[in-house]
This record gives C-alpha cells, structure tokens and sequence, in this order.
C-alpha cells in the first residue's frame, strides 16, 4: 500500500533544503528507510523510482543503500560502527569530525523547520529530513521490532515515530506496524513520561536548536 504525499502535516516553514543538500536522490522519488525488524525482508529493492536510506548499524542487510545515517557522537560508537563510519559513503552524522572528512553534518534546518515535535529516534529524524527534501512518498520496513524492544524503545522511542507517522498519514506507509489512531495524539503518547522534547542532544551541536 502506497500513499502519496499531502499538503497537511507540520510547516515546514517555507524552507526549500532539498536544493541545498548534495548527495540525496532526487525529488518526486519514493524513499524507503529500512529498519533491522522481521519486514526489512519485504523491501522491493534496486527499484529505479526509489532511492534507500540505511543505518550504518544495519549495513549487513542493506542491498542498496542512497544515503547512511550514523546519529550517535562517536564517542558512544563501538567499534564495529567506528569501523563502518570511516567506510559508509554517504554519511550524515550529528556533526561533522575532523578525522572522517567525508561526513556530513546532519541539516540543522530541519529541527528548525519542525520546533516542538519529537525527535526520539534515527528514523524520527530520517522522517524529518525526507520531508523537507520533498519526497513524494515513503515506505518503512523493518520498524515494527520497536514494540518488542527495551522499555525506551516501546514508549518514547515509539511513541515520537507514531507521532510523525500520524502527523503526515497518506504519505507514509509502514509495514508490519499498526495505525497510528490520532495524527495529534499518537498511539503509546501517554507512555511517554518525557513528553514532546526539542531533539535530543546526541551532541553539542544540536543543544537548543529547537528552541
């Protein structure tokens, strides 16, 4: 099931990031983000119309991927992902590190484009971002594992996914994942003890930028 993007959903502030950004497939394509749950193994991959968006965490189930995204400040990062950062092009992290030359800072814009709103998990910010660059429609595969995750992921995590789910219904499409019930109040909300928070600082760089 595929829906095509609307004009409701959160301003996006008269931005236009997507002239802006290099890198990124072109607009009017269909964007896929693929999570590391049970349906990453329904995605539909090498379709000329879409372009992949991917974790670096998840690398080894990726066929394709358009863009990397690794969200975490490298201090917290394992080897394993150290090791996948220096390699994955291209690479969007929170900030940009003088010993990995080819990342890019994540846009700053796009925090500032959706103030208020619930940036609880990667795929909440690869949400934010797809919209301001202006794709047409998005899948989700491999989300659903979220229900059985650690107590964050199942509430503040899943709940600020939903909320962005909700938020632009008919143009996003989720595989494996029930509907959200409100697009303002999304389902999980009254679990999530820390309520609607600016970005959480994954560091220094996007303290406040919500503000």
């Amino acid at each position: 099931m595929l829906f095509s993007r609307t004009s409701s959903g959160p301003s996006r502030g008269g931005a236009s990031v997507g002239s802006k950004l290099p890198g990124v497939g072109a607009m009017n394509h269909q964007l896929i983000i693929v999570g590391g749950g049970a349906t990453h193994r329904q995605v539909p991959w090498f379709r000329k119309d879409s372009d992949y968006w991917g974790l670096i965490a998840l690398a080894g189930i990726m066929k394709t991927c358009d863009q990397w995204f690794e969200l975490h400040p490298w201090s917290v990062l394992g080897p394993k992902d150290r090791w996948r950062s220096r390699r994955l092009k291209p690479l969007y992290m929170i900030r940009r590190y003088a010993h990995l030359p080819h990342v890019r800072q994540f846009p700053m814009s796009v925090f500032r484009n959706h103030p208020g709103a619930p940036f609880t998990s990667s795929f909440t910010y690869q949400l934010a971002l797809a919209y301001d660059l202006g794709y047409s429609s998005v899948r989700l595969y491999g989300l659903g594992d979220f229900l059985t995750g650690s107590a964050r992921e199942r509430t503040v995590e899943w709940a600020g996914l939903l909320y962005w789910i909700g938020c632009w219904r008919g143009w996003v499409t989720t595989s494996g994942m029930p509907e959200p019930r409100s697009p303002h109040r999304p389902a999980g909300a009254a679990c999530c003890t820390t309520g609607w928070l600016p970005p959480p600082c994954l560091g220094a760089a996007c303290r406040g930028l919500a503000a």
